[in-house]
């Protein structure tokens, strides 16, 4: 399967989350739907990331067409990568 996003995150003082989809992604509907899932998954993933983490999760087009289970085995693919990563560089 595709990659549907990106993670892309940097050290910082708390957790805090950001989402980009643009209009590649489809329409105001397709993006608002795509936002929402990703809100629905970073909640349940959240608990996996260091507690000092800024986080940027951008959809791709193809984000659009993904099925949720899709979607979630990728969010938490990535966000255990972050865990894994940061917590060497400690």
């Amino acid at each position: 399967p595709a990659r549907c996003l990106v993670l892309v995150y940097l050290r910082a003082r708390d957790l805090r989350m950001g989402f980009s989809v643009s209009s590649k992604v489809g329409n105001a509907v397709t993006r608002n739907a795509v936002k929402r899932r990703f809100r629905v998954l970073a909640r349940k993933y959240e608990s996996l990331l260091p507690e000092s983490c800024d986080i940027v999760l951008r959809a791709k087009p193809s984000a659009a067409r993904a099925d949720f289970l899709s979607l979630e085995q990728q969010m938490a693919s990535c966000f255990e990568a972050v865990k894994r990563k940061t917590a060497s560089r400690q």
